[in-house]
């Protein structure tokens, strides 16, 4: 979701991570874009960021991520089931510090 704030130039996004169920590759991605069409809009006009006013865009799926249960012979997700991961290239150990700490930027690794 991008978050339009009218008036200014500067970008303000979320990546939501978003689980479902669905049939096919297909089916999972008309799902995701109806879940995220719906989270469109400025709340009635009373949504704003920072003093200016502002909406929400839905600017697509970036990817779908299928999770499985071992220990479930219906594959739902459950306890210790990991849902998704991200691959972190970070240039020192310092760097990987404040990274966990909430402080500090990462490079995605493609």
């Amino acid at each position: 979701m991008q978050m339009v704030l009218n008036g200014r130039d500067d970008v303000l996004a979320w990546e939501s991570i978003v689980l479902l169920q669905a049939e096919t590759v297909e089916d999972a991605y008309a799902k995701a874009d109806t879940i995220g069409r719906m989270g469109e809009g400025d709340s009635n006009g009373s949504m704003s960021w920072d003093g200016a006013p502002a909406y929400l865009v839905y600017r697509g799926t970036r990817r779908l991520v299928s999770i499985s249960n071992s220990t479930d012979i219906y594959n739902n997700p459950g306890d210790s089931c990991e849902i998704t991961y991200m691959q972190l290239e970070l240039e020192s150990e310092d760097a990987f510090k404040k990274f966990m700490a909430g402080d500090g930027p990462a490079c995605l690794l493609e």
